[in-house]
């Protein structure tokens, strides 16, 4: 996990898939036990699984995070601004209500069975 500040004073938290609290799929969203104020008795950590961008619905956390994984160009900008020592310039990387589509990582194809050449032809 690592703690961004933005240039707008918004406190962020990028998260790792692996550091949801016992995850429970909720359609488009991921409920799960925040690991932030150590909730153990209420889902309160809501994350879009599209976007990657969440929250925590307790009034004393209220934090905003975004799980690495599924929103790796965000994750890779927000992270290259905070250790370069400046945030980006537009608000683009974090949420908002006019998000650019969210990126979905494309689906993995299994390699092509190997044939072996034909014996049919030139020697």
């Amino acid at each position: 996990m690592v703690t961004i500040i933005t240039h707008q004073g918004r406190q962020l938290e990028i998260i790792f898939q692996s550091e949801l609290c016992d995850p429970l799929n909720m359609g488009e969203y991921v409920r799960a036990y925040c690991h932030l104020h150590g909730s153990d008795h209420q889902r309160s950590l809501s994350i879009n699984k599209l976007t990657g961008w969440g929250h925590c619905f307790n009034a004393t956390c209220d934090a905003t995070v975004l799980v690495a994984e599924w929103n790796p160009l965000a994750a890779e900008r927000l992270l290259h601004a905070h250790y370069r020592g400046a945030m980006p310039l537009t608000p683009s990387s974090y949420p908002s209500e006019q998000q650019h589509p969210p990126y979905v990582s494309p689906a993995v194809l299994p390699h092509p069975a190997r044939t072996s050449p034909s014996s049919s032809g030139t020697n």
